[in-house]
C-alpha cells in the first residue's frame, strides 16, 4: 500500500512538471515567433514594406536543394535593414515547403541587394514542370536616422 501512495505521488509530480514543461515551451516560441517592433536604436519592423520589391528572381538548377536567387530593390527614400524573404514552393498548386532567407546589413535608398534561398526536403525538385514557387518580401526593419 505503501509502495503504491509513493508511486502514484512520484507520477503526479512528474505529470506537474511535464505539464509546465509543455507551457513554458508555448509561452517561449510565442515570443520568439512575435518579433519586436522596435529595436533598442530605433526605428521599426514593417511587414510587407511597399517600398522594397524583388526585381529579378530565378531558380537555380544543379544544386543538392531547390534553390532560388534574385535580386530585392529599395525603390522607396528610407534605409533598410533585416530584410526577410520567403518562398512558398507549391506542386500542383499545392504548398509543400516554406523558406526563408534574410538580408543582413543595410539596405540603403535607391540600391539592390542579391539573395538565396535554399530549401531542403522539396519532393519532385528535379521536375521543374512539377514544382513553382511564389516569393514575397515579408519584413524588413526600418532605420530612423
Amino acid at each position: 500500500m505503501k509502495q503504491l501512495l509513493v508511486t502514484a505521488a512520484t507520477s503526479l509530480v512528474t505529470g506537474i512538471c511535464f505539464a509546465l514543461g509543455i507551457g513554458a515551451t508555448i509561452l517561449l516560441v510565442t515570443i520568439l515567433d512575435d518579433p519586436p517592433t522596435s529595436k533598442p536604436d530605433g526605428g521599426e519592423f514593417v511587414g510587407m514594406p511597399p517600398d522594397l520589391v524583388i526585381t529579378e528572381n530565378e531558380r537555380v538548377f544543379g544544386v543538392p536543394s531547390f534553390t532560388i536567387q534574385g535580386l530585392v530593390e529599395n525603390r522607396g527614400n528610407e534605409d533598410w535593414t533585416d530584410v526577410r524573404i520567403e518562398a512558398l514552393v507549391l506542386a500542383g498548386g499545392a504548398q509543400v515547403n516554406e523558406c526563408a532567407s534574410r538580408l543582413n546589413g543595410l539596405l540603403a535608398t535607391k540600391s539592390r541587394r542579391a539573395f538565396k534561398i535554399e530549401c531542403d526536403g522539396v519532393a519532385g525538385s528535379v521536375a521543374p514542370d512539377v514544382v513553382t514557387y511564389t516569393l514575397n518580401i515579408n519584413s524588413a526593419f526600418r532605420r530612423s536616422d
